[in-house]
């Protein structure tokens, strides 16, 4: 009967056995097909190449070669090879038909089937075989589970990549929108300035005529001031003349004091000696302090 069983089951090199469902058909194979001896080949002649060069003739006017035209014998020679060619096809075809496998393909494993529980399962008591089915089954989805666990940490993994990556790219945008926020700040307050200038010159704004107006009156103005002042090559010669005078007025006063004071030292003795030593410390302390004063301008 385990031959029986086994012999049930996909033999497929590189596959666990399996149980053939009950859809697949079964196809009888014909053990022996006859196949008809051909026909013995059929030799053509042909007589139309020529077995030398005698066939040929040379035109000598024109001096070329014309070969002779082919005759209806040859044509139907050809069709006949060509109709019994066709027919060893047909049967070439025929043939791998015949001789053709119809071998099912072996059904998809439902992988929470154990094969050797089933192959044994007439050896076990049913609740036994079902214990065993069901802890089988459990195992296998315990795999699929492990396999789900870690394809979920990968994808874990990844979206914690991908939601670090988004927070970056969110704080980069929200500094870029705080740059933003300032520059429309900016240009609003520039807008607002450039509109009260534009009102204030569109108040105060003169036209053409006030313009020329306020234009002539300041060139005579200035005009007036010019007049009002002197040059320094006006000036310069009366300023000689007048420092020229200084120096002569500063020599007289020096001679002035000079005769003061020997005028003074001949009062001596009228005066109290200290008096006089007292009054000429100080005149002489005043011309040691303003010396330059008597001195000649050249």
């Amino acid at each position: 009967m385990d031959d029986a069983i086994l012999s049930r089951y996909c033999k497929a090199p590189g596959l666990p056995l399996c149980d053939p469902s009950s859809s697949t058909t079964e196809e009888e194979i014909k053990p022996y097909v006859k196949i008809p001896k051909l026909p013995p080949k059929k030799i053509f002649i042909c007589g139309c190449v020529p077995e030398d060069e005698s066939t040929a003739f040379v035109d000598e006017d024109e001096g070329e070669c014309v070969n002779e035209p082919p005759t209806i014998d040859v044509e139907l020679q050809v069709e006949e090879i060509a109709a019994e060619l066709e027919k060893k096809k047909q049967r070439v075809e025929e043939i791998d038909k015949t001789c053709e496998l119809n071998t099912p393909e072996c059904p998809i494993l439902d992988p929470c089937i154990n094969i050797e529980i089933e192959i044994n399962r007439y050896k076990v008591d049913p609740e036994i075989l079902e214990l065993q089915r069901n802890n089988h089954k459990l195992r296998q989805q315990l795999q699929e589970m492990k396999k789900c666990c870690t394809a979920s940490d990968v994808i874990l993994k990844s979206l914690q990549k991908s939601i670090s990556r988004e927070m970056e790219m969110a704080v980069e945008l929200q500094r870029r929108f705080a740059q933003i926020d300032s520059f429309k700040r900016n240009l609003e307050h520039q807008r607002m300035l450039c509109s009260q200038r534009f009102n204030f010159l569109i108040h105060e704004m003169y036209d053409w005529d006030e313009c020329n107006w306020y234009i002539e009156n300041k060139l005579k103005d200035a005009e007036k001031t010019h007049l009002k002042l002197v040059t320094r090559l006006d000036y310069q010669t009366p300023k000689h003349e007048a420092v020229d005078r200084l120096n002569q007025a500063k020599l007289e006063v020096k001679l002035v004091h000079d005769e003061m004071t020997k005028a003074l030292e001949g009062h001596a003795n009228r005066e109290s000696a200290v008096a006089v030593a007292r009054l000429g410390s100080e005149i002489s302390t005043f011309l040691q302090r303003n010396e330059h004063l008597f001195r000649e301008s050249h």
